[in-house]
């Protein structure tokens, strides 16, 4: 089994939000992150993630295993995902509110979604 596939399935809850899987992911690769504080929605979940990124990590060229990635959604709205290489690919492993789950969505195919890649990200060490 990949480092990946537990959390494939898992449910969309308000505390196992885009964030929170970035954050658990982040933990089991080495990075103890602090989650923020924020109300338990999307809108402020998406808010959190714009007014911290800057101190929970930094951006990079560099694509790896387990790194956040960030997006935009209809242009306003933040939205975090892991980063997964397979057999060459670039996928993106996020809990997704829409479909109630956490899903492997190819990063070619995130567009198709409404997210647009915003960058990709290196955890800071707290």
């Amino acid at each position: 089994m990949q480092w990946y596939e537990k959390y494939i399935g898992e449910t969309y809850s308000e505390e196992n939000d885009c964030m929170a899987l970035a954050i658990r992911v982040g933990a089991e690769f080495g990075y103890l992150i602090q989650k923020p504080s924020y109300n338990a929605n999307v809108y402020a979940q998406a808010r959190a993630l714009q007014l911290y990124k800057d101190d929970l990590a930094v951006k990079t060229d560099k694509k790896q295993d387990g790194n956040p990635v960030l997006f935009l959604c209809r242009k306003r709205f933040f939205h975090i995902g892991v980063y997964v290489r397979i057999d060459s690919e670039d996928w993106i492993l996020h809990a997704d509110q829409r479909s109630g789950f956490v899903i492997l969505t190819r990063l070619r195919e995130m567009a198709q979604y409404g997210y647009e890649l915003e960058g990709f990200y290196q955890w800071k060490q707290m």
